[in-house]
């Protein structure tokens, strides 16, 4: 049973961590794109107000850049998603015990005792005493 226990919090460890750093990476990656996006934009502003080129000649920088940025933070977010999917499914402990073996399994009985007078004994080795005596309190 400790084993079955701790099969399933290693599994809510993993799972957890793996999640956390899924929406990590998304959120990384979209920091990184709003970087990416706004350094090329002030760029493109300062290149075209220095008049060193032409504004339609960075166009396709102002795309390309973020794209590939965006693209390979993609890649990364869909990776690691991959790895907290393959994560193989535990279940909770009182599944895994329904599904073992009969024999790996300890029941307890759950039949009457024969004698009901079977559960009222004395404590100690005295000669045996009345059921309605051990029920009353000293």
């Amino acid at each position: 049973m400790h084993n079955l226990k701790q099969k399933r919090i290693h599994y809510i460890f993993r799972k957890l961590t793996a999640n956390t750093l899924t929406v990590t990476a998304i959120v990384l990656g979209a920091l990184a794109f709003a970087a990416v996006l706004l350094g090329t934009i002030l760029c493109a502003i300062f290149i075209t107000e220095q008049s060193l080129i032409s504004p339609m000649l960075l166009l396709p920088l102002m795309i390309a850049v973020p794209a590939l940025v965006i693209l390979k933070v993609m890649e990364v977010c869909n990776a690691q998603a991959q790895k907290a999917r393959a994560i193989a499914y535990v279940p909770p402990v009182r599944e895994q015990v329904a599904r073992l073996p009969s024999e790996d399994v300890l029941v307890r009985a759950s039949d009457q005792p024969v004698d009901h007078q079977e559960l009222l004994r004395g404590a100690t080795a005295q000669p045996a005493a009345e059921a309605d005596e051990l029920l009353h309190s000293v």
